[in-house]
């Protein structure tokens, strides 16, 4: 497959609408990397009291 694929160039394709690029992955625009829930533990200040 390789012998055959390396007469075609690489496309690079524009990214959609309402989608963002960082670090190489895609991520809706509403929800972009580091928004959202990250751990479903509760804080530990309430768990010290």
């Amino acid at each position: 497959m390789q012998k055959i694929l390396k007469e075609f160039p690489i496309e690079e394709r524009p990214v959609p609408k309402g989608i963002i690029a960082a670090d190489g992955d895609y991520f809706y625009a509403e929800n972009p990397p580091g928004a959202g829930v990250t751990t479903l533990a509760p804080p530990m200040s309430i768990i010290e009291e």
